[in-house]
């Protein structure tokens, strides 16, 4: 993470153009407890048993492939009306009309901010690393 954003680069970035993408308040809340200096968050292969594990325990039987990025985008459009963000967050360069057609009207504004309100428990502890620049 570089001060307030989230660097996503070329090699990772679905549309293979890195970009940099703002840290709302909502997620620094959820960051915060993993915080370290430098590297991955989540090593990319723990992270898809980890993401697993915990969707089992919660009851989830189905995870559609990249549903955190659609859920975002669907949420994200949802509370604060901007298309044109949303969509540069996403990497959709030059135009909305993918980002019309898959996240738009997906999500009411009052799920949106249910969504954007939802925060960790106050005792969540963040995990001993060196800290975070945000």
């Amino acid at each position: 993470m570089h001060e307030n954003n989230i660097h996503i680069p070329p090699e990772i970035a679905k549309t293979r153009e890195g970009r940099d993408v703002e840290i709302h308040p909502t997620l620094r809340a959820w960051l915060l407890p993993l915080a370290h200096t430098e590297g991955k968050l989540a090593p990319a292969k723990s992270y898809d048993w980890r993401l697993a594990q915990k969707a089992v325990a919660a009851g989830i039987t189905e995870w559609p492939k990249n549903a955190l990025r659609h859920s975002f985008a669907s949420y994200h459009y949802a509370a604060f009306k901007n298309a044109p963000l949303t969509s540069a967050m996403l990497g959709h360069h030059n135009s909305t009309q993918t980002f019309e057609k898959r996240y738009k009207k997906r999500v009411t504004p009052s799920e949106a901010v249910k969504f954007w309100n939802l925060m960790p428990a106050p005792e969540a502890k963040p995990v001993r690393r060196p800290v975070a620049k945000f």
